[in-house]
């Protein structure tokens, strides 16, 4: 849903989009006030472990995240100590209803920690032209790569060993840019806008029924909401304005 509210709040920006976003990234306070609005209405998943000896549920902490839409997965330790429970372990997660979707929950022990083996990338590929230049940027912790709509990377990595089995994580840090889209400017609303931070629990009601259509098809959606050649000028147009 945080998905949902992003590009919804985004189209409502119209071609006030830069405007709006550089007053947020100037000030502050209003920052914080429009990120927390929609938190403390949404909330996050709040995890509870039932203690049998004080026979109360115990607080361990709570994740949140806006987006993403693709899968996710999120480990939490526990700050009970679970190991000597006599029953049955009871885990609780409160969560507002329609916000989270899970694929499953587990309960594991972690025994010792380990060192991650670091990968970089050892081929680069850009829209399937060999990028050595690119790559040099990318592996470089002095050097920037910066990427463009309807470029298109393939990035190679070489495992150590093939024969051991390997658990992949992806670490990368970075700048997110939002391109507008061209079909968003229609939908160009302030009040709606407005209305989204100041009275996110009226805004979201009305939404519902809108939402649960969309929720249905946003995957498709979102992957086919592709930058067009318009939509290129279109931001050249609007960065080039402020």
């Amino acid at each position: 849903m945080t998905t949902y509210l992003l590009y919804h709040a985004i189209s409502y920006m119209g071609d006030e989009y830069s405007d709006i976003m550089s007053k947020l990234e100037r000030d502050k306070k209003l920052k914080k006030e429009v990120y927390n609005a929609m938190y403390k209405t949404l909330g996050g998943v709040e995890v509870y472990f039932f203690d049998e000896r004080k026979k109360n549920w115990e607080y361990q902490g709570e994740f949140y995240e806006t987006g993403p839409i693709a899968s996710n997965t999120q480990i939490l330790p526990f700050t009970s100590d679970i190991g000597n429970t006599p029953n049955k372990i009871k885990i609780k997660l409160l969560f507002n209803k329609g916000l989270w979707r899970f694929a499953d929950v587990r309960l594991a022990r972690i025994d010792t920690s380990v060192e991650p083996e670091w990968i970089t990338p050892n081929i680069l590929m850009l829209n399937d032209t060999l990028g050595a230049e690119e790559l040099l940027n990318l592996s470089s912790d002095d050097k920037r790569l910066i990427t463009f709509p309807g470029e298109v990377y393939d990035l190679k990595y070489k495992i150590p060993c093939a024969e051991d089995k390997y658990h992949v994580f992806l670490s990368s840090k970075g700048y997110y840019l939002e391109w507008m889209r061209s079909n968003w400017l229609k939908d160009k609303n302030l009040y709606k806008l407005h209305q989204m931070f100041k009275n996110p629990k009226k805004w979201l009601k009305k939404e519902t029924e809108k939402y649960t259509f969309y929720e249905s098809q946003m995957e498709e959606d979102f992957k086919n909401s592709r930058i067009q050649q318009s939509d290129k000028k279109l931001q050249n147009l609007l960065y080039s304005n402020h």
